[in-house]
């Protein structure tokens, strides 16, 4: 296999970029698309879903390569993981000590830190289903996926074939803001464990993003500080 990536009122001062947020937030859970006139079988998808739902929680590292058309290398960063169900969720990019980004849900929504420059970001669930300009990182709310037909509320499925170990699932999402960055993604799901192995993004402007799962811990005792990040310090 190959490879086998505040305030509302604060969004408008342009500090972030929304559409580099949202790519890294999406690396932080791929060619054009397949035409075919069969619909393709999901049963492997349901099953991926299916046995995802019955965690409890899931810790995990990452290593995650992002290619731009404008350099010859791709940036290689490593990172961390924790999901709680049904709906909390760590991701952290960088190394312990050192995160250039992390990205936090929990029950009162999405918060977004950059702890090189202290600065952050907040977001209600209110906001992610109101403003046009946050709907592409509803995502995170939706965490992994734990029912099949949300899932394909969300993802239009192209195909799903089997490579070696891994069922490679092509697909697309619904959104249409997210769907103006974001062309596809590629879920590698493992054959035997149906569990995530890796991860591909491919944007509009030719950039991509490949994230691969590591150390996967199912069902572990994750500390609930993880969730409520120490905000000292920042500014929004």
């Amino acid at each position: 296999m190959r490879t086998p990536k505040k305030s509302r009122g604060s969004l408008r001062s342009g500090r972030f970029r929304l559409g580099a947020l949202r790519a890294l937030l999406l690396g932080t859970l791929c060619g054009a698309p397949v035409v075919s006139g069969e619909e393709p079988d999901l049963t492997p998808v349901r099953e991926w879903i299916g046995r995802q739902a019955r965690l409890e929680s899931l810790e995990g590292s990452f290593i995650q390569e992002r290619r731009l058309r404008t350099v010859r290398r791709p940036l290689i960063r490593e990172g961390q993981f924790w999901f709680v169900a049904p709906d909390r969720m760590r991701w952290q990019v960088g190394k312990e000590g050192v995160a250039e980004l992390i990205a936090v849900r929990n029950e009162e929504g999405v918060l977004v830190l950059r702890p090189q420059k202290m600065e952050m970001e907040r977001h209600s669930p209110r906001d992610l289903d109101e403003d046009d300009r946050l709907r592409g990182l509803g995502f995170l709310r939706a965490g992994f996926p734990r029912n099949a037909d949300a899932f394909l509320r969300d993802f239009s499925v192209a195909s799903v074939k089997r490579d070696g170990e891994y069922w490679v699932v092509e697909a697309s999402l619904n959104d249409r803001e997210a769907r103006l960055a974001l062309r596809k993604l590629v879920f590698f799901i493992e054959h035997e464990r149906y569990r995530l192995g890796a991860l591909r993004l491919f944007f509009r402007d030719g950039s991509e993003i490949h994230t691969r799962f590591t150390s996967l811990q199912p069902d572990v005792e994750v500390d609930a500080a993880l969730f409520r990040p120490d905000l000292s310090g920042y500014s929004e």
